[in-house]
């Protein structure tokens, strides 16, 4: 793998674990849609919890892409907890695939991900789909890749008293026009993003 290759392969696994599953797969498929969703928690803080809730759900969704982003070999029993058939392979394949980039990163290089928001798309005490915001940036010693704006859809189910993810795929998030662009660009970008609840720590 080139190195910008690689760089850009980085960010996306900064920003979103999962970007690195689906490049393996070779998969894309559309957001669901949100039309007909439930209502989304009150809070905008999702802590570590296995509620039957939408909240237990959007935190069971987060603390995943957490295990995605550590990339080390002590997250794989977690991830398979975390996980349900037939994404557990895949997001196994993935941590190691992160792994081994982290590991070829050449020294001096700014790499950062940060998870903006997140959105319910649909719940029942069964099953829920939630949708994470997120933003990737990484900067090497000669080249800097520009900022990757994506969004991660979970499926989720309810299974030994816990949520876990069945299925995940990357699609593109809500990206800040650039400067001077015209006001329904702007507009149009703000109402995506309002659809998100923040997270405590977002930039």
């Amino acid at each position: 793998m080139t190195r910008p290759r690689l760089l850009i392969a980085l960010v996306l696994a900064a920003a979103a674990g999962y970007a690195v599953v689906q490049a393996a797969l070779g998969t894309s498929r559309p957001a669901p849609s949100a039309k007909g969703a439930a209502t989304t928690p009150a809070s905008s803080s999702v802590g570590a919890r296995a509620d039957r809730s939408p909240s237990g759900a959007v935190a069971a969704a987060s603390n995943y892409l957490q295990l995605l982003d550590r990339a080390s070999p002590a997250a794989s029993a977690s991830l398979r907890a975390a996980t349900l058939p037939p994404l557990t392979g895949p997001a196994l394949q993935a941590e190691a695939a992160a792994s081994e980039l982290k590991r070829k990163l050449t020294s001096g290089a700014f790499v950062r991900g940060w998870r903006l928001g997140w959105r319910v798309d649909s719940y029942t005490p069964s099953s829920a789909t939630v949708a994470i915001w997120t933003v990737g940036v990484v900067a090497g010693a000669t080249e800097v890749v520009a900022p990757d704006w994506s969004m991660t859809v979970c499926t989720l189910r309810w299974s030994g008293a816990r949520w876990r993810v069945s299925a995940a795929h990357n699609v593109p998030g809500p990206t800040p026009p650039s400067a001077g662009a015209d006001p329904a660009a702007v507009s149009t970008f703000a109402r995506a993003a309002l659809a998100f609840h923040p997270y405590e720590n977002a930039p």
